[in-house]
């Protein structure tokens, strides 16, 4: 049976992009439990990486909590990203919902 198939059709996958150098463009991941590989979306490719989003209530009252985002340093990949930037203040920060079904079909290795 084709994994495409075997997806709920509610699974909910967050992707995130953050800005890098204006020459460097963005980097790409996710944290999905779903799928502990790389994976496509509309042709870009979201590393993954174990990560964390918290913080995301909303209140009636206006006042927002600060979101926090909590990345996994494996073989020291965000050091490594870190290193000669210093930090990421003032970046572009992108959180994409979307679907599992949206997801490029190069992500199923039998195809559809």
């Amino acid at each position: 049976m084709n994994t495409f198939f075997k997806l709920d059709n509610y699974v909910i996958l967050d992707l995130f992009e953050i800005q890098l150098e204006s020459f460097e463009g963005y980097l790409r991941f996710h944290g999905s439990k779903n799928f502990s590989k790389n994976i496509s979306f509309q042709n870009q490719e979201y590393i993954f990486i174990p990560c964390e989003l918290s913080n995301l209530e909303s209140s009636s009252d206006g006042r927002q909590p600060k979101p926090t985002l909590k990345i996994a340093n494996i073989n020291n990949y965000m050091s490594y990203v870190l290193k000669d930037r210093g930090d990421l203040i003032g970046k572009s920060f992108i959180r994409k919902k979307i679907l599992a079904r949206d997801l490029d079909v190069s992500n199923f290795s039998d195809g559809i």
